[in-house]
């Protein structure tokens, strides 16, 4: 299941919560430490083509304590 709760049917690689697109295909049994996260993330096709991971979603929702601007 993509984060949005739509059936997954593509995977991203993801270094510190972005979608990489270009180098290798796959990266299997890195010999160094890299500076951030590598992982991978199943997402539903609309997301995929968007390159909106789970992570960049959250980040970018609105938090609740925001309390919004009431025209005056």
């Amino acid at each position: 299941m993509c984060w949005c709760g739509a059936r997954a049917t593509h995977n991203a690689r993801t270094v510190g919560g972005e979608m990489v697109v270009e180098g290798e295909q796959v990266v299997v049994g890195d010999v160094y430490q890299p500076v951030e996260e590598v992982g991978y993330e199943v997402l539903c096709r609309r997301h995929h083509r968007r390159w909106l991971t789970g992570a960049a979603a959250h980040a970018a929702s609105i938090s609740p304590d925001v309390l919004p601007v009431m025209p005056g």
